[in-house]
């Protein structure tokens, strides 16, 4: 008899937390960067191309394979499939490993830089990247180095605060957090976007963003949106595999993993 899986409590909770995967640090912090740099308008069209022909097919696909497997991602391929094809499968693994490895550290950062606004913001904003120079344990002006002591512990906040909310299970940990969490960002990302349109130069940004499509772009500008929608979409980590088997087959409608993959996207 196999045991018991965690399921989602909720249609609501798996399209926040299937969303939650996609949008965060990213959005924020690297696509108005990037998409600077590929062109503006150019990059985001190409952006929005890959969305449609690749990214919403490929994450429909998991979804169907996590929802026929019943399995985790390295066990789908060999249960649906040849299993030679569990290979597929430990990829994923091995680059969400990988990935977690480096986003911990982002994660920390973020963690300090809310401490650091509420006890000496004075301090970051006389030095922006000082600051940041000195939490990686470097000085940029006389080239000392040290053991960025500080960065580590807060990446260690970082990680133990997630593995608090996995280890509280699907529907009491990862859907009730995003239940808070991503109505939250939703109100962060407004805040956000007023602020900016009320800064100067607002006006020539979007310009340059959503106006002069044929903006010449930088070296390889094709292939910056693919990185961009596969990173944030999970597409290269088949996160959508093991969380698909976790809906309700009784209680949840066919489109319950559409509409994830929409607000994922979009």
């Amino acid at each position: 008899m196999e045991p018991k899986r965690a399921q989602w409590g909720s249609k609501i909770g798996f399209i926040l937390a299937a969303a939650g995967s996609a949008v965060g640090l990213g959005n924020i912090w690297k696509f108005p960067g990037k998409a600077y740099e590929g062109g503006g308008g150019a990059y985001i069209l190409i952006y929005l191309a890959i969305v449609l022909l690749i990214g919403i097919p490929v994450m429909l696909s998991e979804l169907t394979i996590g929802r026929g497997a019943q399995a985790n991602a390295i066990d789908s391929y060999g249960k649906l499939g040849h299993p030679g094809y569990k290979w597929v499968g430990w990829f994923g693994v091995i680059v969400a490993f990988i990935i977690t490895s480096y986003y911990c550290h982002v994660g920390g950062w973020v963690l300090r830089y809310v401490a650091s606004y509420a006890t000496e913001a004075t301090k970051v904003y006389a030095d922006p990247l000082g600051y940041f120079y000195a939490l990686l344990g470097y000085n940029a002006v006389t080239g000392e180095t040290w053991f960025p002591l500080t960065a580590v512990i807060f990446a260690g906040i970082f990680m133990g605060i997630t593995c608090f909310i996995i280890v509280k299970g699907v529907e009491s940990g990862i859907e009730r957090f995003n239940k808070i969490g991503m109505p939250a960002l939703f109100v962060i990302l407004i805040i956000l976007l007023i602020r900016a349109l009320t800064m100067p130069g607002a006006g020539e940004g979007l310009q340059y963003m959503l106006i002069r499509i044929g903006a010449k772009s930088p070296s390889a500008p094709c292939f910056r949106p693919w990185g961009r929608r596969s990173s944030h979409s999970a597409l290269v980590w088949l996160l959508w595999l093991p969380t698909a088997p976790m809906l309700k087959r009784k209680k949840t409608s066919p489109k319950t993993p559409l509409s994830s993959v929409v607000w994922t996207h979009w």
